[in-house]
């Protein structure tokens, strides 16, 4: 996310915060802070599908190894499992477990990995009609990144507190521990034989580990800034790791040699990834801008098979015009300031159409398909407002759906029960053990607002859970948002920055203290 007082439109605009390749590498999946996922072409840059169904950022974001489904994680405590193809929304999990940090899928498609705020990872078995079947607890604090070896037999998490545990996926124990870095890790990854896992760290280094004898083999990097972001290449020795710098850099750990440095981004990057083939790199700064690499030539590699767009650097410009041009909440589209205006007759078709099509719309049938020429006949009006309409009435949840951009094609999503799974608190939540953060009531986990004080539930901007009235709390000095302590201090050595205001802080100095005494009963 951008950070605060560069533009008042920036803070308007839709930032990316997760981007993924398909299976194939031919088309990207990018989720925003906006709740959405958009799906573009690699090669022509358009965009293919628009899917509305998180109502928070969007933190998570994976295919399945055949490449027909898309599964998201957001920090509104959901997962849904959507039709790649379709856009068709085929499993939601909700729960009271906190924000989604981390999704992971086996090779085989057969088994998710879930990681969540209340630091547990949560098996579900895909072909057994998406069963929970473990729940993994050891973690004393946020999971940033899971992962599943190539041989599906174990799980890798990486937290903040400095571990990487490995578990057995049979039975859900425990079966290793890692441990060297000294601050909270960010990302780790496997190599394709599973031999070797890679992890990142806010304290600048980037470490070597033996994934079957447990235990360090050597550190490729020592830089002066956190690192974010790491990714091993799927055919060579070769580690890719992004950094607060702004800086992505190549080693080869042969060497533990830098053989390529990318300095094109303007922020802090989030993620590097590469593609399943190892011909392409994908990069996020945390202002939004995805950049695709041929990494090829980036490796000294020639290859005539790679796309011929992509050549030093592939910018997706209409992804990267979310940051750089201004919002217009009035359209629900991107538009240039010149193109604002529009006059009084099409202002009042519009709001016509967003009036009424609604209302037309709920009228039809699950998964029921309508076009932009059905809308455009209906109404005489220009494809350009009729896809505007439609995209604004996903916004703003009047409409449920997956709008294809690329064949106009905009298809009805009604949920049903038997498609949503529920997280049943454990009998010990279900006794109010949480308590109102401003009038220290006892309250229940699921509600939205203090029975007592009305107020709205506090929760921390980090982990989505539920803020007590006698919370050890963080508190920025600059915007006043509290959080959990442990989580907004790691939160701010991990990204710089405070987790609402963006604001560049000190974790030491510019967090601070704050508790109440527990309330005392009467």
């Amino acid at each position: 996310m951008a950070h605060q007082g560069k533009t008042n439109a920036k803070s308007q605009a839709e930032i990316c915060s997760v981007v993924t390749f398909t299976p194939n590498s031919s088309v990207i999946a990018a989720g925003y802070d906006t709740g959405f996922i958009r799906l573009w072409n690699v090669e022509s840059k358009k965009e293919l599908l628009v899917l509305k169904g998180h109502k928070e950022k969007i933190t998570s974001l994976l295919f399945s190894p055949d490449g027909k489904l898309l599964i998201s994680g957001s920090l509104d405590r959901r997962i849904i499992v959507w039709d790649a193809f379709l856009g068709h929304i085929i499993k939601i999990f909700r729960g009271y477990w906190g924000a989604v940090t981390s999704l992971a899928i086996n090779n085989t498609g057969t088994m998710l990995a879930s990681a969540t705020a209340d630091n547990k990872i949560r098996l579900w078995n895909i072909k057994r009609n998406w069963k929970k079947t473990q729940e993994l607890k050891y973690h004393v604090n946020t999971i940033t990144e899971i992962a599943f070896s190539p041989a599906a037999n174990l799980l890798a998490s990486a937290s903040w507190d400095h571990k990487i545990i490995l578990w057995k996926v049979a039975n859900g124990k425990k079966v290793g521990e890692l441990k060297g870095h000294f601050g909270p890790i960010s990302d780790l990854s496997y190599s394709s034989d599973g031999k070797v896992i890679v992890t990142g760290s806010s304290d600048g280094t980037i470490k070597i580990w033996d994934a079957e004898k447990e235990k360090e083999i050597g550190v490729i990097a020592a830089i002066d800034s956190s690192i974010s972001s790491v990714a091993h290449h799927p055919r060579r020795r070769i580690v890719v790791g992004g950094s607060h710098d702004k800086i992505v850099r190549i080693w080869d750990t042969k060497t533990n040699m830098i053989i390529n440095t990318l300095t094109d981004h303007n922020d802090a990057i989030s993620s590097v990834s590469f593609s399943l083939d190892g011909s392409l790199l994908l990069t996020l700064s945390v202002d939004g801008d995805i950049r695709i690499w041929n990494a090829n030539e980036l490796l000294g590699i020639k290859d005539t098979r790679i796309l011929t767009q992509v050549k030093e650097a592939l910018t997706l410009d209409n992804v990267k015009r979310v940051v750089t041009n201004v919002w217009d909440e009035t359209f629900g589209k991107l538009v240039d300031k010149k193109e604002k205006v529009l006059d009084n007759e099409t202002e009042a078709l519009r709001v016509r159409m967003l009036k009424e099509l609604p209302e037309l719309f709920s009228l039809m049938q699950d998964k029921e398909e309508m076009s932009l020429i059905d809308i455009q006949t209906k109404y005489n009006c220009e494809q350009t407002l009729a896809e505007e309409v439609i995209v604004t009435l996903l916004k703003e949840e009047k409409i449920n759906g997956s709008f294809n951009s690329f064949s106009g094609v905009l298809t009805i999503q009604k949920v049903h029960t038997d498609d949503i799974y529920d997280e049943v608190l454990p009998s010990v939540s279900t006794d109010l053990a949480q308590t109102c953060f401003y009038c220290g009531e006892p309250i229940d986990e699921s509600l939205t607002a203090c029975p007592a004080c009305k107020e709205e539930i506090a929760r921390c901007p980090v982990c989505k859970m539920t803020l007590n009235f006698d919370s050890e709390l963080g508190v920025c000095i600059y915007c006043g948002v509290k959080g959990h302590l442990s989580h907004m201090k790691e939160a701010v050595k991990v990204t710089g920055s405070c987790p609402v205001c963006r604001k560049d802080i000190s974790w030491d100095s510019e967090i601070t203290y704050f508790k109440r005494e527990p309330k005392k009963e009467n």
